[in-house]
């Protein structure tokens, strides 16, 4: 049996954890929905406001980083951070529940 390698960066860490979650979990559809409400549980309580607003406007709104950190007066750079941030954090959280 081959062993597969799989290398994990910023690019693709949501995915691969996603991927892995959805394996462990008992079916795509169950890890979905747990999945779901993690997530939206850690939006609420643990992430700053400026690290959610970010979040939001990047991943659901689908806004570049230049345009939020422009509609929130702040550098690209400290948008990016935010970003970071806050996916650091929601990855730790979702390891927990792993």
């Amino acid at each position: 049996m081959p062993n597969n390698v799989i290398h994990i960066k910023d690019d693709n860490a949501d995915a691969v954890f996603f991927d892995y979650y959805c394996a462990n979990s008992g079916g795509v559809s169950c890890g979905k929905d747990k999945m779901k409400k993690i997530l939206q549980k850690a939006m609420r309580e643990e992430l700053t406001e400026k690290q959610r607003v970010c979040m939001t406007r990047y991943y659901l709104e689908s806004k570049t980083i230049r345009v939020i950190a422009t509609e929130m007066s702040l550098s690209p750079s400290t948008v990016c951070r935010h970003i970071q941030n806050a996916r650091k954090k929601i990855r730790h959280i979702a390891d927990y529940y792993i």
